[in-house]
C-alpha cells in the first residue's frame, strides 16, 4: 500500500480516541457541553458507533477521570517522596495540578465513579504508609480522605469562579496567591495529622 493510501485511511475508532475527543470537547465547551452527540460529531461518526465502546456519557466521564488519575499517581511518585507527610503532600499537589490542567477538571473527577480507578491502589498504599507511621486505621483513613476532599474542593472552587478570565489579573502574583492559599490549607491539614500522631493514644 502506498504512503498516500495509508494517509487517507481513517484511524479505527477505539476507547482512547473517544476519550481524547471528549477532552477536546471539554476544553472547548466545558463540562456542560460534553455530550455523546458532540463527541461523535468531532470524531465524524454517528452516535451509535460510540456505544460499541461505552455505555454512555457516564462511562466516558469515568474513563476521562481514570486517565487524569493515572497522570496524578505518576506525578505524585515522580519525585520519590518518602515519609507520610511528603507522600500526602506530593499526592495533593499532583492531584490539583492534573485537575487544573483541564477545564472543569475537578467536575469531571467529582462526577466520575472512581472505584475502579488507579486511585484505589494509590489510596491503599497511603493508608498503609500512615498506619506504619503510627496512625490508627481510622485516623489514617480520615486523614487521606480529608486531604483529597480539600484538594478537590479547593480546585473545584477555583475552576467554578464566575468571574471572566479577563477580570482576574493573569500575573505571577495572582497565581501565586492561589497557590499560597492552597499550600496554607494543606499545611494546616498535615499539621493537624502530625499533632494527632504525636498525641498519646488512650
Amino acid at each position: 500500500m502506498s504512503p498516500r493510501a495509508t494517509r487517507g485511511r481513517t484511524r479505527p475508532l477505539d476507547e482512547e480516541r473517544i476519550v481524547t475527543a471528549a477532552f477536546a470537547i471539554l476544553a472547548a465547551e466545558g463540562f456542560e457541553g460534553l455530550t455523546v452527540r458532540r463527541i461523535a460529531e468531532r470524531l465524524r461518526v454517528q452516535n451509535p458507533a460510540l456505544y460499541w465502546h461505552f455505555d454512555g456519557k457516564q462511562s466516558i466521564v469515568d474513563r476521562m477521570a481514570e486517565r487524569m488519575l493515572t497522570e496524578m499517581v505518576a506525578g505524585a511518585r515522580a519525585g520519590h517522596p518518602t515519609g507520610w507527610r511528603a507522600v500526602l503532600q506530593a499526592a495533593a499537589r499532583s492531584f490539583r495540578r492534573v485537575m487544573r490542567r483541564h477545564r472543569d477538571g475537578a467536575r469531571v473527577v467529582a462526577a466520575a465513579n472512581l472505584a475502579p480507578s488507579p486511585m484505589t491502589a494509590s489510596t491503599n498504599e497511603m493508608l498503609g504508609l500512615l498506619v506504619a507511621a503510627g496512625f490508627s486505621e481510622r485516623d489514617a483513613l480520615i486523614g487521606v480522605v480529608a486531604v483529597f476532599d480539600y484538594t478537590m474542593g479547593a480546585t473545584f472552587e477555583e475552576q467554578e469562579d464566575p468571574r471572566p478570565a479577563r477580570a482576574v489579573p493573569a500575573s505571577v502574583r495572582a497565581r501565586g496567591a492561589k497557590d499560597a492559599m492552597f499550600e496554607g490549607g494543606l499545611a494546616l491539614l498535615l499539621d493537624g495529622l502530625a499533632a494527632r500522631l504525636a498525641r498519646p493514644r488512650r
